[in-house]
């Protein structure tokens, strides 16, 4: 009995034992499990970590190629094309301090093995240099902790006026320590006609009216006469053309084509390449406040009643010896002929000769001679009443029209040094390259 009783207490330790040893080897295998759990946990965050790092990089990459294409664009000429690159004639180029291409390798890639399918900008000519953007905001508006920064490369292709542009993406540095992504493509640019008569609008060219533009070598024009549209009413259009220095005796020295046919943009896109960056109604508030100064250095004409604005007002403004002048409204020169060599030997406020902005539309039935720079916002009618024409008009500078113009009279505009003034710009246009992008 005793025996027995020692046998089985014998056999309760050693299921006491054996599920100890079990306990734990089950808490062990757990263990294992829950480290290996865990490592798996770490590994998938780290990976999302750098997953989202990577687009923070890629979407800075592409933020800063959409900032260099609108920049390019700008009406601002220290920050548009002409920062960049040179124009002659239709061609334009890339200035030295920002050219790439002697760094391309076969494949395309910034980078001096040729082998290489990566970018290697350690040395290269940067357009834009490490910027970064803003950081974004949270619910409340705040900004956050985010650090994101791009950086622009271009270089040159070998189809003209074609480049290939390289943006670089950074995540929580300006150097891409933690993450960068690139994004590659190639772009165009064109520009239109630089001329000395720029009409927007349609010009309708009546019983053969002449319209004339003489560049006189003037480097700055590389047309003499641009316009949206043109037709011909009760005649030809063969005295519509540009030429170097006579328009009239020598078909020789014609231009070709005779005149641009650009087609029409947008008023304010026409308007912003002659006064960059404003509108029309911001021009007339800052002219109105130089005319309230003291001195005055602006002279406004603001028509009452529905009224027109007169040769007699334009006169008033030379006679202050105020040499800017905003028409707001029509101005009607009738048949009065006393604009004649009007703004010629003038000279102040930064100006040769005069500046006239008409803020709605033109019309005479006179001769006039304007000198310096005549811009009319809304539609020109010259001599409406002459059959044949009587009148002319003759701008000795450069003249823009924001709307149509019909001439029915001779019409010339002729550069003169000092009192011509050329588009800032405002025709070149770039574009991204159909099926060129990459991101990586």
């Amino acid at each position: 009995m005793a025996h027995n009783l020692k046998t089985q207490r014998s056999l309760s330790k050693q299921r006491g034992v054996a599920t100890l040893l079990v306990s734990i080897m089950i808490l062990f295998i757990l263990g294992i499990m829950t480290l290996y759990t865990n490592r798996s946990v770490i590994i998938e965050q780290r990976s999302a970590t750098n997953e989202y790092k990577q687009a923070q990089a890629l979407e800075a990459a592409q933020s800063g190629m959409a900032k260099f294409m609108a920049q390019l664009s700008s009406a601002d000429s220290t920050i548009n094309w002409q920062k960049f690159f040179t124009q002659s004639g239709s061609n334009i180029t890339l200035k030295s301090s920002y050219e790439n291409q002697a760094a391309l390798n076969t494949h395309g890639y910034i980078n001096s093995n040729g082998s290489a399918y990566t970018h290697d900008i350690s040395t290269a000519n940067a357009a834009l240099p490490n910027t970064l953007l803003d950081a974004p905001k949270d619910a409340a508006n705040n900004s956050t902790a985010i650090v994101q920064a791009y950086a622009v490369y271009l270089a040159s292709t070998t189809t003209p006026n074609r480049f290939l542009i390289v943006s670089r993406g950074c995540a929580d540095t300006t150097d891409c320590t933690y993450a960068a992504a690139y994004v590659t493509s190639e772009f165009t640019i064109g520009s239109t006609p630089t001329c000395a008569l720029d009409i927007n609008g349609n010009a309708t060219v009546k019983n053969n009216s002449s319209i004339h533009a003489l560049l006189r070598n003037d480097p700055r024009f590389d047309c003499g006469i641009s316009v949206g549209s043109i037709t011909a009413s009760g005649g030809s259009l063969s005295q519509v053309t540009g030429c170097q220095n006579d328009c009239q005796n020598n078909p020789g020295d014609r231009l070709t084509p005779n005149y641009s046919t650009t087609g029409s943009s947008s008023k304010q896109d026409h308007f912003n390449k002659y006064f960059p960056g404003k509108t029309m109604a911001q021009l007339l508030s800052e002219r109105t406040t130089q005319a309230a100064a003291s001195p005055k250095t602006a002279c406004v004409i603001t028509p009452s009643g529905g009224a027109e604005a007169t040769a007699a007002d334009l006169l008033n403004c030379k006679a202050l010896g105020l040499n800017r002048i905003f028409v707001n409204g029509n101005l009607n020169l009738g048949t009065d002929n006393r604009i004649d060599n009007f703004g010629y030997n003038m000279n102040a406020n930064g100006i040769t000769g005069v500046e006239i902005v008409i803020n709605g539309d033109f019309k005479m039935n006179t001769a006039a001679n304007i000198w310096g720079f005549l811009y009319v916002g809304g539609n020109t009618l010259t001599d409406p009443d002459g059959t044949p024409f009587s009148g002319s008009l003759r701008v000795d500078g450069s003249a823009a029209f924001g709307g149509s113009v019909t001439v029915n009279s001779s019409f010339a505009v002729y550069t003169q040094t000092g009192y011509t003034r050329d588009p800032n710009g405002g025709g070149v246009k770039a574009n991204l390259a159909l099926g060129t992008w990459r991101d990586f």
